[in-house]
């Protein structure tokens, strides 16, 4: 079992890591979340910077919670993967969506993205978000996401 942590110390750490680590172009999780989050504790940290292209994604097995923390956000949501790759069966990737619809998130909003959504993100400026993973209940994966579509592997 791992050890118990309030979660405002865990947060709180973290969270004074953001101001931290250098500002670098692209998308980056931060590293003491990392850390976490392969001991379990189901949060990441991202620190986005002039993020013009990203993965589109589509998990089967857990849910994503976004909150954003500081700047803006633009994702795109539903639709399909164009081109979807895989390397553990749970996580498609695609370098794009078609069909899905653009939401913008600014500072204190709050989006779920429930397991079998494609989803991608983009930020023109600096911009900190929380990612939640929810995973679904044991043995569950929501497979309807795969219907009529071809993957590589």
């Amino acid at each position: 079992m791992s050890e118990l942590r309030p979660v405002r110390h865990v947060f709180g750490r973290v969270v004074r890591e953001f101001y931290g680590e250098p500002e670098k172009k692209g998308s980056h999780v931060l590293e003491g979340s990392a850390k976490l989050y392969e001991e379990g504790f189901p949060v990441r940290f991202l620190r986005n910077l002039h993020v013009e292209h990203r993965p589109a994604e589509v998990h089967l097995h857990e849910d994503d919670v976004f909150f954003c923390m500081e700047g803006s956000v633009r994702f795109v949501l539903g639709g399909r993967l164009v081109d979807p790759w895989t390397k553990d069966g749970l996580t498609f990737l695609a370098n794009s969506i078609e069909g899905g619809k653009e939401v913008v998130l600014y500072e204190g909003d709050w989006l779920h993205i429930p397991a079998g959504q494609a989803h991608q993100h983009f930020t023109p400026d600096l911009c900190h978000l929380m990612v939640v993973k929810v995973a679904l209940p044991e043995g569950k994966v929501r497979l309807e996401y795969l219907e009529g579509i071809e993957v590589k592997t």
